[in-house]
């Protein structure tokens, strides 16, 4: 499989092939993934990611039901956070294979599972590549102690 991007004039932005319209069979073929639960929609729109193994990451970072979660944490911890977090589906990565326990909580939450053998730098290259990006992350300076962004509500 070659990389799904092309190089968008001199500044050497990324487009991607899929437009605005990746879904999630792209990703499974991107990622060679095999499917990991019985609950799985091939059309289910993506158009951000997020990866990580610390579930408060993703907590504060998700951008919500269009993003994808790629982890290597395949307890059923990682379903209720990305329940929490409203993510569309999640991709476990290193070639690590979900429980029984953590299918099943996923199945009853609709939340479709894919795993790859891929690393988790391989894959959010392949993804990014393709013209999926990250959630925004507010910079450190502009950040009071503690992560929190300068200016918010909490």
């Amino acid at each position: 499989m070659g990389i799904c991007a092309l190089l968008d004039d001199e500044r050497g932005s990324v487009t991607s092939r899929f437009g605005d319209d990746m879904q999630l069979d792209d990703i499974r073929e991107m990622l060679q993934a095999k499917i990991a639960s019985r609950i799985y929609y091939p059309d289910l729109p993506i158009h951000a990611v997020i990866a990580a193994d610390l579930m408060s990451d993703v907590l504060s970072f998700s951008r919500g039901e269009d993003t994808l979660l790629l982890t290597g944490l395949i307890n059923p911890q990682t379903v209720r956070t990305a329940e929490v977090a409203a993510m569309a589906a999640i991709v476990f990565v290193r070639g690590k294979v979900p429980p029984e326990d953590t299918v099943r909580l996923a199945e009853q939450s609709g939340l479709p599972l894919l795993a790859t053998s891929f690393t988790m730098f391989e894959a959010c290259g392949r993804l990014y590549a393709a013209g999926l990006r990250g959630s925004e992350i507010t910079p450190a300076e502009e950040q009071a102690p503690g992560g929190v962004p300068i200016g918010s509500a909490e």
